[in-house]
This record gives C-alpha cells, sequence and structure tokens, in this order.
C-alpha cells in the first residue's frame, strides 16, 4: 500500500521508497538505530539530544513525566531532580552547596573532590574517575579504559548487575523493566529472564506474572518444568538452577544454588534495585577474605600480601611504592616513603623534609632533625634546635646575646649592639651602658665615674685637688678627678675626638640608606673644625709678628732721633766749677771734673 506519510513506529527509507520499522524503543524515528528516535513508547520516556529512549533518565538529566522525556540538568550539575536548577551533583570544578553548584575555591584534580567543610580537595574513591564525595557510591563519571569502566547508580562497576543492562553510549548501566531480571534495553520486550514471580516468554521476551508453581522452560525441547522446592524462581537446566531463594533468609550463589550463608570471600547483596525476595552472593573487594559489605573488609589475604586499614584491605608496598587500591604505584624519585604521589613521608639521602615534600634544605625559621625540617623558637630566624637558646640569627626586633645563643629584645647592660656581627658584644672600661665598639660609655659601673670629655670610666678623686676640670663623683666622693688639669689645646682635642665618636655612634645606628648622606656631612663637619683651627692658629701667628715689628720700629726711631740732636753741634761742653769736659756724638759716658778739692 502506498502511503504519504508513513505510519507510527516506522521511518521512510529514501533508497527503496518503504516504510521501514523503527527500534523497539522508539514510537517515531528518523532510521532503525536506537539513536534516532524522535519519540518514544508509551512506558519510555526520550533523551532528547541524544535521540534514545530509556525506562528512566540517566545521570545529567532529569525526568519530566507530563512531556515523557530526559531534560538536560543546566551546565554545572553533573544530576538533578525535578528541575534543572535543582542540583543533587555537580560537574567537574563545582561542589554542592545545598541545591545549587558552587565553584570550588581551589581546582580539584581528577580523582578528587572539593570538601567545603575542611575548604580543601580531598581524594574520591579509587574507582572513581570525578566524585561527589569520597565513598564507593560517590561517583560520578568512571574510567572508560579502566578496570571499571560503566557507572551504575553512581558507583562504578566492571559489569552491569542483575537488573540492569549496558548503555554502550553512555558507558552506564540502566534499569530494565520492572518485570526483567535480565535486559537488553529498558522496554519490557526485551528481557531475557525474569523477577521473582514472573514467567519468560521467548517469543517476546517478555516477562508475565505467574501465580502457579514455578518452573522453567527447556528450550531444547520446549517444556516446562517444576523448579526445585528452594527454588521460587529458575532458570534450567537443571531445576536447581535457581534465579530466587524460597526464603529470605536464604540467598542465590553465582551457581544457582540456595544456601543459608554466602561463602568466604563475598557478602550478601544489600541492593534494593531488584525484587527479590531473596539475596544474592557479591564478591568481597580485592585483598578480603571476609566483609560486610563492598567497602567494609573485617578480614585481609595476608598471605597475597594484604593488609587491614580502617575498614579497607590495602596492599602491603614496598620502599619507595603506595597503595592505589589494589595494587602499589612509584612515588617520586625524591620520595624513600609515601602515602601518595605529592605526599611524601620520609626522604632520600642528601634531602630533608619539609611540608610533606623532599627538597634541599631548611629554609629560614627551621632546622634539620632527623633529615626533617622542624621550626625554631619564634624568635631565631636561624638555629640549630628548637629551644630558645638554640638560635644562630634572629628576627627582626631581636638580637643575639652575649653570653649565649639566645635572642633578645635589648642588649643587657654592659652590653652594645654590633650591627656588623648582629650580636650582642661586652663594653669595655668598666661601662654600664656603651655605644660600639664599646669603649665610648655613656654610664659608668660603681665606683668608676664618666669623664665627659673622653667618654671613659676613671675612679673618682679622694685628696682635696682643686681643679674645675673634673669627671661627675658619686655623692660619697669628694668630686674630683685623679687626671690633671686639662689644657685648652687637649680641651680641643677631647672635643673633636669625642664628636668624632659621637658622630660615628650615631652613623652606626642609622639604616643603610643613609650612610652615604652621613659620611659627606661627617667629612664637611671635619673638614670644617680643621679649617677653623688653620684659620685660628694663623691668626695667632699673624698678631704675634705684628707686634714683634712694631717694636722694633719703636726702638729704631728713638735711635734716629738721638743721633739727629747730636748732629746740630759738633761738640757740647760742660762746664762745672770753673771746668770745661767736651762731649762727643759718640760719647756713650759722661764725665764730672769736680771744681772743688778737699
Amino acid at each position: 500500500r502506498c502511503v504519504g506519510i508513513c505510519p507510527e513506529g516506522t521511518y521512510p527509507d529514501e533508497k527503496d521508497k518503504l516504510c521501514l520499522p523503527c527500534h523497539s524503543q522508539c514510537g517515531s524515528c528518523r532510521n532503525a538505530s536506537e539513536i534516532s528516535c524522535i519519540s518514544c513508547k508509551s512506558d519510555l520516556f526520550l533523551i532528547h539530544d541524544l535521540m534514545t529512549c530509556v525506562e528512566s533518565c540517566p545521570e545529567q538529566y532529569y525526568t519530566d513525566h507530563h512531556l515523557r522525556k530526559c531534560i538536560r540538568c543546566k551546565i554545572d550539575c553533573a544530576s538533578c531532580d525535578t528541575s534543572s536548577h535543582i542540583c543533587t551533583s555537580c560537574s567537574d570544578g563545582y561542589a554542592l552547596k545545598d541545591t545549587d553548584c558552587i565553584k570550588a575555591s581551589e581546582p580539584c584534580e581528577t580523582n578528587e573532590y572539593f570538601d567545603f567543610k575542611v575548604n580543601q580537595c580531598r581524594w574520591c574513591d579509587s574507582r572513581c574517575l570525578t566524585c561527589s564525595g569520597s565513598q564507593i557510591d560517590q561517583c560520578k563519571s568512571c574510567d572508560k579504559t579502566g578496570k571499571y569502566p560503566y557507572l551504575q547508580y553512581h558507583a562504578c562497576v566492571s559489569s552491569c548487575s542483575p537488573g540492569f543492562y549496558l548503555s554502550k553510549s553512555l558507558f552506564q548501566c540502566l534499569p530494565c523493566h520492572e518485570t526483567c531480571l535480565n535486559c537488553i534495553s529498558s522496554s519490557e520486550l526485551s528481557c531475557t529472564s525474569c523477577k521473582l514471580g514472573y514467567v519468560f516468554l521467548p517469543d517476546n521476551h517478555r516477562c508475565e506474572k505467574h501465580t502457579g508453581k514455578p518452573y522453567y522452560l527447556d528450550k531444547n525441547t520446549g517444556e516446562t518444568h517444576t523448579c526445585h522446592g528452594s527454588c521460587t524462581q529458575c532458570k534450567g537446566p537443571q531445576p536447581n538452577d535457581c534465579i530466587a531463594c524460597n526464603t529470605i533468609n536464604e540467598v542465590l550463589l553465582d551457581d544457582g544454588h540456595c544456601v543459608n550463608k554466602c561463602p568466604l570471600g563475598s557478602y550478601k547483596s544489600e541492593k534494593k534495585t531488584i525484587d527479590f525476595q531473596t539475596n544474592i552472593c557479591l564478591s568481597c573487594p580485592t585483598g578480603c577474605t571476609s566483609c560486610y559489605n563492598i567497602s567494609q573488609c573485617d578480614q585481609c589475604d595476608e598471605s597475597k600480601g594484604y593488609k587491614l586499614v580502617g575498614s579497607n584491605c590495602i596492599p602491603t608496598c614496598k620502599q619507595g611504592t603506595f597503595p592505589s587500591g589494589d595494587h602499589c604505584e612509584f612515588c617520586d624519585n625524591q620520595c624513600l616513603t609515601c602515602t601518595n604521589l605529592t605526599h611524601c613521608l620520609t626522604c632520600v639521602d642528601q634531602l630533608v623534609l619539609f611540608n610533606n615534600q623532599c627538597i634541599e634544605e631548611c629554609p629560614d625559621g627551621y632546622y634539620i632533625y632527623n633529615q626533617q625540617c622542624l621550626s625554631c623558637h619564634p624568635t631565631c630566624n636561624t638555629c640549630t634546635g628548637p629551644g630558645e637558646d638554640d638560635c644562630k640569627t634572629c628576627t627582626q626586633g631581636f638580637k643575639i646575646d652575649t653570653n649565649g645563643n639566645k635572642c633578645i629584645s635589648k642588649c643587657a647592660n654592659g652590653n652594645y649592639f654590633d650591627k656588623n656581627d648582629a650580636k650582642c658584644k661586652i663594653c669595655t672600661n668598666n661601662c654600664l651602658e656603651c655605644l660600639s665598639p664599646g669603649s665610648y660609655c655613656r654610664q659608668c659601673k660603681y665606683p668608676m665615674a664618666l669623664d665627659t670629655l673622653t667618654h671613659r670610666c676613671l675612679l673618682c678623686c679622694t685628696t682635696n685637688i682643686t681643679t674645675n676640670n673634673c669627671c661627675q663623683c658619686a655623692s660619697s666622693w669628694d668630686g674630683f678627678c685623679l687626671h690633671p688639669l686639662v689644657t685648652p689645646s687637649i680641651h680641643m682635642n677631647n672635643w673633636l675626638t669625642s664628636s668624632i665618636d659621637i658622630m660615628r655612634n650615631k652613623f652606626n645606628k642609622l639604616d643603610n640608606y643613609r650612610q652615604t648622606f652621613i659620611i659627606i656631612v661627617l667629612v664637611i663637619s671635619f673638614i670644617s673644625i680643621i679649617i677653623c683651627l688653620i684659620i685660628l692658629s694663623l691668626r695667632q701667628i699673624f698678631n704675634s709678628r705684628l707686634i714683634s715689628r712694631q717694636e722694633h720700629a719703636n726702638v729704631e726711631y728713638v735711635m734716629l732721633q738721638n743721633v739727629d740732636d747730636h748732629d746740630d753741634e759738633e761738640t757740647k761742653s760742660i762746664e762745672t766749677n770753673g771746668h770745661t769736659k767736651k762731649i762727643l756724638p759718640t760719647d756713650t759716658t759722661i764725665s764730672i771734673n769736680h771744681a772743688e778739692e778737699t
């Protein structure tokens, strides 16, 4: 029959001009593939962007029952519920807080998740590629090339459990139809075995409700046979090849037999995804010989090198390796032992442990002990041990004590701070308080007294010396010094010396960046003082010579005046009582002739 539009459940084949049937899951489609559905059958939901039909929506989708569609969650949600904005788990780089996915404050690596409680990244379970927590059932994705590549209800598994089928496109184990024990898709027409209370119909791969005794179909003969009394359902070819057991206390083994308890190395399943009136035995994790569930071991296989740590069996790894899941991996080549690739416990020779890393030497504030960097005392910048007396250098504001290796905030009395060595050193000459280099005293020890000119400590006088150039003595002494009267020139020299010492000591206290300026000031001051002294000396010499010349000129003037007086007369005479005496100009004495003789 020729039609203009292919009917529901078929699609047009342009090549052969035929209406061909869609995949069994599709209500309408583009071709026969299971990933080309446009709409789904009434009991299925359409994943619109993947064009496939499923019985229940997978991760990163939520179910819209009205539209019968699986709608993708918002981009930062890994899964959501009832609305694309209500997240139940988050994409990589985000962490769940209430119902929102918040960007983590630090990017986490693969196999890590962000823990808001401690505000840092933590390790996922070893089976997870990405996760929302540390438990085995908190995976968000699995390593598709690893040992557990398929995601089933937030857990990574090696194969799908009964009641699930593998979606190869999603790499997920999706639930079968509610009547199916095993299936190839979510459709009720894709069962390969049935749940308890259902009978498998091989013609259409359906499971129908069964109210009579359990039976199985012999595929060779097509006959039905009653199951063993321990079975509530069986699959054959033998009557005791059970699918479910008769009582809730019994468990089903892999070989189909019902027993009272699981054998060693397996545990009774606690999953509630399939509607059995029995339990099944599942294998314990690798290395675990006895367990309560998949994540709680209570006994390990020590013969194979496993040991119990908490509730997990981990391999006993040799030095230089660490346990990772069910095997050992190598530490970083700088680590002697470690817990993972980035967390060293001990280091190889020539290296020391600092913040779980192996380095060549400890930073400032730490010292080496047993090949580890341990903290110095808070006052120490570098040290040899943990005590306050083990300092080598000090932190800012502290100084090394003279008597040991202790950092103090101020040098003790009788000590000064040597900036070059960054240490307190002892003053000299009985100083109680001094400046570097130690001989410039500011205060003296009793009974010494401070000489304010030389800034040295001297003994006070005990004799009655009357001089004002004395040191400052204690009140119990008489107030005079032993050293003699200081002359002005000595005063000047002492003043220069003490001034230079004062300026030098002030210079030593200044910061490095002021030193150039201070040096210039010192040089200028010193030159100025020398010039002043030279000027004073020259002035004294000039005045002395001027006075000498004036005195010499006065003598010459008197002599010349005498010569002029004698030139007026060639000779002079003195008459005394009738006697006459001639006096020549060159005479230097006067002779008197007495007229009267007795």
